[in-house]
Order: structure tokens, then sequence, then C-alpha cells
């Protein structure tokens, strides 16, 4: 994201600078605008509902305004120290124009999540480890669809405790407390094999870092999949296109 999809030249410099504002670069960590939060974002409201649109783009030029009229300088052009306060007037919701104010709280919740949903934020910071991707069940030698075929012979013969039918949220789940039980457990499933990508992802490699609320990410393709919760970007994959 290396040019901008939404906010012009000027709005995206305020950004930047609110970015950089509200989460500064430290001795061991870069900022939130070194982190490119602010082209994150520009994507992230690119592809958000109008309303949220327009409480952006309505927000950041109220932002600039409130800073030509405190300082008679642009937001983006700010020292450290005037913009930090500037930001700190204008979320006291007493003292500052209530659209600001509620710009700037969402503002600042969304560069918090954001910065956290980097490689940086996301491993460095906050201190998830790297783990291994989640590997995927590869069919036998038998004709893939053919419950028969695909099922290896030691399993037809074998005996067990508890077969479970279906391979979804509730039928794995109860698989897993069954095996940690100590029972045998076969598990059936006719539904088509997993993607071949791999399952588990790190919120940065998400290209909206799954921050979206449900029904707007994958709403073209999937507008009646994504009022489930569970269809989020993590996941959108295991569900069908609804066109």
């Amino acid at each position: 994201m290396s040019s901008t999809v939404f906010f012009d030249a000027d709005e995206i410099a305020t950004l930047a600078r609110l970015c950089e504002t509200i989460l500064p670069r430290e001795s061991d960590s870069p900022s939130a605008r070194d982190e490119a939060v602010h082209l994150f974002l520009d994507d992230y409201v690119a592809h958000s509902p109008p309303e949220q649109q327009s409480l952006w783009k309505e927000g950041i030029r109220t932002l600039a305004r409130f800073s030509s009229a405190r300082n008679s300088v642009a937001f983006a052009d700010l020292d450290d120290e005037s913009a930090h306060a500037l930001v700190s007037e204008g979320l006291q919701e007493a003292v500052a124009d209530p659209l600001l104010t509620a710009f700037l709280q969402r503002a600042k919740a969304a560069i918090v999540k954001a910065y956290y949903r980097t490689e940086h934020g996301f491993h460095k910071e906050l201190g998830v480890r790297k783990v291994p991707r989640v590997g995927h069940v590869v069919p036998g030698d038998g004709v893939p669809g053919d419950p028969v075929d695909d099922t290896p012979a030691e399993l037809l013969r074998s005996h067990f405790d508890v077969i479970v039918v279906g391979s979804g949220a509730t039928g794995s789940w109860a698989a897993k407390a069954l095996v940690e039980a100590g029972l045998d457990v076969l598990m059936l499933e006719n539904g088509d094999m997993p993607p071949s990508s791999p399952i588990a992802k790190y919120p940065y490699e998400l290209r909206f870092r799954n921050m979206f609320d449900n029904g707007v990410l994958n709403g073209i393709r999937q507008p009646i999949q994504t009022r489930l919760w569970a269809c989020d970007e993590y996941r959108a994959a295991f569900f069908i296109d609804d066109v």
C-alpha cells in the first residue's frame, strides 16, 4: 500500500501525524507511522460503509481546522509536543467539537488495534510466538469423494468407542474432548477438503487484519455467510460464496 486509495495528500499527511502522535517512536519500538498504519487505515476506510467514511473524512478535516485555529499551523506540521497537546484537548468532550472528539476516540482505537496487528506489534510487543502453520490432511490413493476408497482399510476393521459424524465446529470439539478423555474416536466427513493454502494466518497477513465488522468483509460474494460471527477474514475460505 505505497499509494493512497481514499484520502487525499493533505488528509493522509494529517492521518500519518495522528498515528505518530497516538503511538510515537520509542527506543526499542517504531511508531505507528513507521509501521505504515496510516496507509493501512486508508485502505480500511476505503472499504468501510459510507457513514464510517464520512466520519473519518470530516474528522480529519475538523482536526486540521482545529490545529490551524489553535496553532496557525497544519496538524501534519506540528512538533511532537504541540501535536500531543492538541489531541489531548480534542479528546476532552467539554472542550472540543463533539465531532472531533468522536473522531479522535474512534481513530485512537483503530490506530492502536491496527498497530498491534502489524508484524512488529504482534510478535515483538505483544510477545506472540510464531508457530508452525496448521497443516492439512492429504487424501490417500483412493478416489476423491468416495468415502470407501478414501478410508484406510485398518480403520474399517477397527473398533471405536465413539463415531463422530461431521468435522464442523461442534463435531471437531466433541472429538477433541473425547480423545483427550482417552476414548478411541472415528470422525466421518463427507464434505470437501480444506483449501490448499495454510489455515492459520497472522493478523498482519490479512488484508484488513480481521478488523472489519461481519457483513462488510466479503459482503459482495458472501453477504449471507458473513451474518454468522464465525465468517470473518480468518475463516471466510471455509464458507461458500452466496453468488
